[in-house]
C-alpha cells in the first residue's frame, strides 16, 4: 500500500484513533504497517532521530534511532509517517531523508504538528481531560501533564505543545 498512500490529514488522524491501546496511546508501528510502511531501528548516532526512504519498488520504510527513548521513537515514527504520506515528493528512491533534532524548516514543523495530532488525537485527548474532571478553561497542572504524557506515551514537551495547540490552559512555566 505504501506505493500509493493517498490520505487526507483528517483521514490519517481518524485512522490513528483506530490504533489506540486502552483508548489513549496510538500504536504507530501498527498504523504505519497498515499503510504498507515498514519501521526499523537504526544506529544513526548523535543528532538524528529518524528517516524515511523509498526503495526501487516504491516501498517506503521508516528508520528510527535505536538510541532514543520510546517516547522519542514514537514521535519519530509519527513524524516520518507524516512525511511519507504528505511530503511524498521529498521521499526519493535510494535517498534517506534524515531528521535532525534541530531542523526547523516549514516541512519539518508541519510534520512535527501532524506527529502530535497522530499521537494525541483531539478526541482521545479531550476524553482523557474530561475523565480527569477538567475542561478547556481549567489550568492544566504539571501532575496532569505527566499523566497525559504517560497515558499517550509521549514526552511532557509534546503533551504541553499539543495541549497549547488545542487552546488548553497550560501555564508558561518550565514543566519539561
Amino acid at each position: 500500500m505504501s506505493k500509493d498512500v493517498a490520505l487526507t490529514k483528517e483521514d490519517l488522524i481518524k485512522l490513528s484513533e483506530e490504533y489506540t491501546n486502552n483508548g489513549n496511546s496510538v500504536d504507530v508501528v501498527k498504523l504505519a504497517n497498515n499503510l504498507g510502511i515498514k519501521v526499523f531501528e537504526y544506529p544513526f548516532g548523535e543528532g538524528v532521530s529518524g528517516a524515511v526512504q523509498k526503495n526501487e519498488n516504491g516501498e517506503i520504510s521508516i528508520y528510527i534511532s535505536d538510541q532514543d527513548s520510546i517516547e522519542r521513537q514514537r514521535f519519530s515514527i509519527a513524524h516520518e509517517l507524516a512525511h511519507a504520506v504528505f511530503h511524498k515528493d521529498l521521499v526519493e528512491t535510494k535517498k534517506i531523508i534524515n531528521r535532525s533534532k534541530n531542523d526547523s524548516s516549514n516541512v519539518e514543523i508541519e510534520a512535527n504538528k501532524l506527529a502530535e495530532e497522530i499521537l494525541m488525537p483531539e478526541k482521545s485527548l479531550n476524553r482523557f481531560i474530561k475523565e480527569e474532571g477538567l475542561n478547556k478553561n481549567a489550568e492544566i497542572s504539571s501532575l496532569i501533564i505527566q499523566k497525559i504524557a504517560d497515558a499517550f506515551k509521549v514526552s511532557k514537551m509534546v503533551a504541553i505543545i499539543r495541549l497549547r495547540n488545542l487552546n488548553y490552559n497550560v501555564p508558561y512555566i518550565s514543566y519539561a
